[in-house]
């Protein structure tokens, strides 16, 4: 409702702009035309205002906005403030529904209800600021913590991605090692291939030119043919020999080319998922930034109209008091929100840091004036005690009746009362204690008592 004014504007405008933030969700309200608007004429600005300091003053949704219901309007609205808000009606309703009324006059009139929302707004009470202020900082805390929750999370998220990002490369280099095997290996198996077809053919030359030769020494005896046939035999055999071997090697290298394929699908399962993880870890990480977003305004505003109010309330609740405030520096919302998260978090702890110093230094002057209204208070507290023997001896001992016992006190330290009572309770453990010191009510108990103690004494000596 307060708006900032600028002390360099103008009165009037700055009026018709609390005007418009304040009735900016009354769409049957418009201003364009300013002091001149027909909206004040048919009464419907002044009754919006009343609506919104009240809701229970005036029925604005039974308004009408004819010509003929103007008078109705504006006579209702000006009696309300002047009954309920305690607004004098400084204008006539039949000059404002007819629009005589002159722009000094309306603005007049609306400073004064200005003003009403002023002394509303600053009805504000010590214990409920104190209050406001605790909670603002308990806020804080959880925030704080479930902001280095979030760290922790991000720092682990990225330590995975990191990870993952090399086991990718690992693998990567092992699927680019296991092809490069693959590859020659196939080479060779190649190469096995084209050694088997020339060495076939120069078998085959070779057969040929033992049947040429067997053709031509068919002739000869049968000692030199059975010599041949043996050699044809153990070429025969010499050739299914390396056949087999042949075959066995190609068994061998499909065996091998099975389970490279078999590898090479594994790391490429291996790679899927890899990627699928780093997907979610990204998504992890997308959704931590925007949690950070969402959540640093509210810290922001939070914190920043919390140290406000303390430099605006601090010298108002320690007036009359030997105390010097010294206002710290508060940044201006609008300027830290576009900072980056890191940046943000910097500025609102240094804020807090200058905030509980300051309430600190408060805190300490008032326990020790505590501990001076405590010390004078001690001085006071004396009362005659009588001992046992003392009461049965009588008026033998009258002279001990003279002697007088001080009551210690204890006096709590700095830190045990820092302990014991929360900071919002500071000021009413000093009114208690000042109170106690002004009251006579301690040197009256001890005399009476005192007094009671001789006539008892008294008594019994005479009986």
């Amino acid at each position: 409702m307060d708006p900032k004014v600028e002390k360099n504007s103008d009165f009037g405008d700055n009026l018709l702009r609390w005007v418009k933030s304040t009735l900016k969700d009354y769409d049957d309200i418009d201003l364009a035309q300013g002091f001149k608007s027909e909206s004040f004429q048919n009464g419907k600005i002044f009754a919006g205002l009343i609506n919104e300091f009240d809701g229970s003053y005036i029925k604005y949704k039974s308004l009408s906005s004819k010509r003929d219901n103007f008078d109705d309007n504006c006579k209702l609205a000006l009696e309300t403030a002047e009954e309920k808000m305690g607004i004098p009606a400084i204008i006539d309703y039949d000059d404002l529904s007819s629009g005589k009324c002159n722009d000094k006059q309306l603005q007049l009139y609306l400073s004064l209800m200005y003003n009403a929302y002023r002394e509303k707004d600053l009805g504000m009470t010590k214990e409920s600021l104190m209050k406001r202020v605790q909670e603002l900082e308990e806020k804080f805390i959880i925030l704080l913590e479930e902001n280095k929750a979030l760290k922790e999370s991000l720092a682990k998220s990225r330590a995975s991605t990191i990870q993952l990002q090399e086991t990718l490369a690992l693998t990567s280099q092992e699927h680019s090692k296991v092809q490069k095997q693959k590859d020659d290996l196939t080479t060779e198996f190649t190469e096995l291939e084209e050694r088997y077809d020339a060495e076939k053919i120069k078998w085959d030359e070779e057969l040929n030119d033992l049947k040429n030769k067997k053709a031509h020494l068919s002739e000869n005896s049968d000692a030199t043919t059975t010599a041949l046939q043996q050699d044809w035999e153990n070429m025969n055999q010499k050739r299914d020999a390396v056949r087999d071997e042949l075959r066995k090697m190609k068994e061998e290298l499909a065996k091998e080319r099975e389970e490279l394929e078999a590898n090479q699908k594994k790391l490429l399962s291996k790679l899927d998922r890899a990627k699928k993880t780093k997907e979610g870890l990204e998504a992890v990480m997308g959704r931590t930034d925007k949690n950070h977003k969402l959540v640093m305004p509210l810290i922001s505003h939070s914190v920043i109209r919390h140290a406000n109010d303390l430099n605006h309330w601090i010298p108002h609740l320690e007036d009359g008091r030997k105390y010097v405030h010294h206002p710290y520096s508060v940044p201006v919302e609008e300027e830290v929100k576009p900072q980056k998260y890191n940046r943000q978090v910097q500025i609102l702890s240094k804020l807090l840091d200058a905030q509980n110093k300051n309430m600190d230094k408060l805190l300490d002057d008032r326990t020790i004036e505590a501990k001076e209204v405590v010390s004078v208070n001690v001085g006071k507290l004396k009362k005659r005690v009588k001992t046992k023997g003392e009461i049965e001896l009588g008026d033998g001992n009258s002279e001990s009746e003279d002697e007088v016992r001080e009551v210690p006190v204890a006096v709590p330290k700095k830190d045990e009362r820092k302990e014991k009572l929360p900071v919002h309770n500071a000021k009413a453990v000093e009114k208690d204690e000042k109170h106690s010191a002004r009251t006579p009510k301690t040197g009256h108990h001890q005399k009476a008592t005192s007094d009671s103690s001789k006539k008892k004494s008294s008594n019994r000596s005479n009986k």
